[in-house]
């Protein structure tokens, strides 16, 4: 069974989408949002956060579920879910979310570079490496916090958002 609710074929799947269908091609799924099954997620040798940074970097989310019967209590959320780790990555995303204008990807799977009309960019790092950037510029690495001064090169760090205007 796979029921589609709205938006046909890119609607959001009851029961989510194959793991092995998004890795790697995440910007395929751009705004759409879908179950994630965490033992698919472990088999590719990644973690739930690792995966959900993956697709949150090109806008797609997996939905947490609820088992309303339990709530409040912790066990009520899928078991991927660690409140602790995840919140942080959520409010990065939520101050950055308005300058997520295009879309590029990074060579060598390095991560995504999304910008907007103002000039604003936002890297989502999917493993370490350097990046070309203006030198001089400060550069905020989102969930830290943390603001440095560019020297024309970027060492990025996996699993970490980046910010700059240009």
């Amino acid at each position: 069974l796979y029921y589609v609710e709205s938006m046909g074929i890119f609607g959001t799947p009851m029961c989510g989408t194959d793991y092995n269908d998004v890795i790697g091609s995440e910007f395929i799924y751009q705004d759409v949002s879908t179950g994630m099954n965490s033992e698919r997620v472990l088999e590719h040798g990644i973690t739930p956060y690792e995966a959900y940074f993956r697709a949150m970097a090109a806008r797609m989310f997996f939905q947490l579920h609820v088992e309303v019967n339990s709530f409040p209590a912790a066990e009520c959320f899928d078991e991927w879910w660690d409140a602790d780790l995840f919140t942080p990555l959520l409010k990065a995303y939520a101050e950055v979310e308005p300058y997520l204008g295009v879309m590029w990807l990074l060579p060598d799977d390095l991560g995504v570079m999304w910008e907007d009309e103002a000039g604003h960019r936002v890297v989502f790092a999917y493993k370490n490496g350097e990046l070309s950037v203006p030198a001089g510029i400060c550069v905020k690495e989102v969930i830290s916090q943390e603001e440095t001064k560019s020297t024309g090169s970027l060492t990025v760090e996996k699993l970490k958002i980046y910010y700059w205007e240009t």
